[in-house]
């Protein structure tokens, strides 16, 4: 049986088997190695055409009585990789052109195949690691530019609106405006901590922490908070300079027991109705913040009495307080508002800042001043 002719196969450069004592397995070994065993090297392997290829070429039938050999089982997923061609001594060895980095087209091509075939080797991992490094910085360098450009336009964006429409806060107030928002008005310990029927001091029982005795004429030994106990002295010692007057303290600092037994002693005289229009319930008096101090003449004339306001002692106080940081808390016209009568000897330290801002502005308490409801009744 005549075998099919063989295709020709076109070869690049020179062939091993072209070499002096290597038969080429195509035309087969010549006669006088006929004897010799074949190296499984030299064995030529032949490809069964599949059906659905007829160009394929067609192995040979082996003749009627010649030996079988066993040729070697194809791996199924092998590559097929194509053997180097030995140079020839004395020519020149032609060096194989490197494979160029993938261009735009063939990984674009690489990703579609590795979309449709699982578990094809995507365009990215075909990369080498400096191609990726490269791109990496790339990528890295152009979002930290969109960043810089978006930050850029939105801060435009926001000054040009503040530009159109500003809006000024409590907290964050313009130049030259009041800053409401410099201590709390809940604290006990703040200098601007508001204390009325309905804003009881917390807790109940606070005792300022720095106390000092006011060096004074007084009835009562007075306590306040330092700060303003200098404050008093300072006011005491100008009014006799300037006016000539004598000012004696009638109260200060009163805890919150000495509040009880004040309170009780109203109630016990005049009643509950009448002692809540002069006199706080415990747990709702400023003198327990010790920013609080009664102040008469040093002659008695009017002392704690409303006609304390026509003495030339009350004239110089109601005109001369704030410039040293207090504040008449309870006037006259105002009683809807505090919820206490009124007392010409009351005043209350909130400090020069504040009692400044007050006085300039014609604000007589602090409720309409920050904006707080008015404290009638409990």
């Amino acid at each position: 049986m005549t075998s099919p002719t063989r295709p020709e196969i076109p070869r690049m450069g020179i062939s091993r088997f072209e070499k002096p004592g290597i038969a080429d397995p195509v035309a087969g070994p010549p006669e006088s190695v006929l004897a010799e065993p074949v190296a499984a090297e030299a064995l030529p392997i032949e490809l069964v055409p599949a059906e659905s290829s007829p160009t394929e070429p067609v192995a040979a039938e082996p003749d009627a009585g010649a030996p079988v050999r066993a040729e070697p089982a194809l791996a199924e997923a092998a590559p097929v990789e194509p053997v180097p061609a030995e140079p020839v001594l004395g020519e020149p060895v032609l060096a194989e052109p490197a494979l160029a980095e993938p261009v735009p087209a063939a990984i674009a091509e690489a990703e579609r195949v590795s979309a449709r075939v699982p578990g094809a080797p995507t365009a990215e991992s075909t990369l080498s690691p400096r191609v990726r490094r490269n791109r990496i910085i790339a990528g890295a360098s152009l979002a930290l530019v969109v960043v810089v450009l978006l930050g850029v336009v939105v801060g435009n964006l926001l000054d040009a609106g503040h530009g159109a429409e500003a809006k000024p806060t409590v907290a964050a107030h313009p130049a030259g405006e009041f800053n409401r928002a410099a201590f709390s008005l809940d604290d006990p310990a703040s200098p601007w901590v508001i204390v009325n029927k309905q804003r009881p001091i917390v807790p109940v029982d606070f005792t300022p922490p720095d106390l000092v005795e006011v060096k004074v004429a007084h009835t009562w030994k007075p306590l306040l908070r330092q700060e303003a106990a200098v404050a008093v002295e300072t006011m005491f010692a100008a009014a006799t300079s300037e006016a000539g007057l004598s000012l004696e303290s009638n109260s200060a600092y009163r805890s919150y027991a000495s509040q009880v037994e004040v309170y009780t002693e109203e109630v016990t005289s005049k009643g509950r109705t009448s002692a809540d229009q002069s006199t706080a319930r415990p747990g709702t008096s400023e003198h327990q913040t010790g920013l609080t101090i009664d102040i008469g003449a040093e002659s008695g004339i009017c002392r704690l009495n409303v006609c304390f306001a026509d003495s030339a002692e009350g004239h110089w106080l109601a005109e001369n307080a704030w410039r040293f940081g207090f504040l008449l808390r309870y006037p006259a016209d105002k009683v809807s508002v505090t919820g206490y009568e009124f007392e010409p000897w009351h005043f209350r330290y909130i400090g020069t800042d504040l009692a400044a801002e007050l006085h300039s502005t014609g604000v007589s308490t602090l409720e309409e001043f920050f904006g707080l409801p008015a404290a009638p009744t409990y």
